[in-house]
């Protein structure tokens, strides 16, 4: 799977490998202080499925979890004139598939430079597999999406994509929410299809998640956006209204270059 990625060289999934049997040892050694209560968190996710309390509560003790031991000591190349610092770049690498977690941020779109316009956007991402994005409304809220997929897959006309996708939010709390498919199974057909719904890109919009409703969509402008519940990832919306405007919106993708 590493020899997919772009520019991934044989260096970077040895110092991967290193990086892994590192955080191996440490794990094995230093248990988690929230183990205790992990057995009690998986009962409320299946108990009480529909409780938007223990819904927020459980990928938040997720989210910790899986960023206790993992500093990215490599992580040198901060873009400055990014919205996000440096403890937020820390979060989001914790949280991205360990094969990616070796690579730099590049910056290639902010509104602050590119301006506010979808297709602008669109070509700056056409030919990327991976990427990051971070939204800042005006209400100072920081929340966005891991996309994980080609986005030149969008003229299909037909939501793209696939499972390391997943929603996130910075400000006011760290929160993941990944594809409900990582973690379970559900045999009918309908309901798996909801759980599938990744990208979607047309003329008027960008949506990320889908399934009852949009977990992420931005208008074509860049500017107004809205956030839902979703099947394909079980969150609840990213920020305090289900409509809000944009302030910043930026897309980050990975170098390898000189990892």
């Amino acid at each position: 799977v590493a020899f997919h990625i772009r520019n991934l060289k044989r260096s970077t999934i040895e110092q991967l490998i290193e990086h892994e049997e590192k955080l191996l040892h440490t794990t094995r050694y230093f248990p988690r202080t929230d183990d205790i209560d992990q057995s009690n968190s998986n009962t409320n996710i299946n108990i009480n499925n529909n409780n938007n309390n223990n819904l927020t509560n459980n990928h938040e003790n997720m989210s910790q979890r899986q960023s206790i031991f993992i500093t990215p000591q490599h992580l040198t190349r901060i873009p400055n004139t990014s919205i996000l610092d440096y403890q937020q770049f820390v979060t989001l690498w914790n949280w991205l598939p360990a094969r990616l977690s070796l690579s730099q941020p590049v910056l290639v779109f902010t509104t602050q430079e590119h301006g506010f316009r979808l297709q602008t956007l669109l070509e700056k991402i056409d030919d990327i597999e991976y990427s990051i994005l971070v939204i800042k409304t005006t209400n100072g809220e920081i929340f966005g999406a891991f996309c994980a997929g080609l986005w030149s897959d969008r003229h299909n006309k037909t939501y793209f994509g696939f499972g390391e996708s997943y929603l996130f939010t910075l400000v006011p709390k760290q929160i993941k929410y990944p594809w409900v498919g990582q973690q379970q199974e559900n045999d009918n057909r309908q309901y798996k299809v909801k759980r599938e719904l990744f990208l979607f890109v047309n003329n008027e919009k960008l949506i990320i998640g889908g399934g009852n409703g949009d977990g992420l969509s931005i208008d074509a402008s860049l500017c107004e956006g809205r956030t839902a519940h979703c099947e394909t990832f079980n969150n609840e919306p990213l920020c305090s209204s289900p409509y809000f405007s944009i302030s910043v919106l930026e897309m980050i993708t990975f170098d390898f270059s000189s990892s």
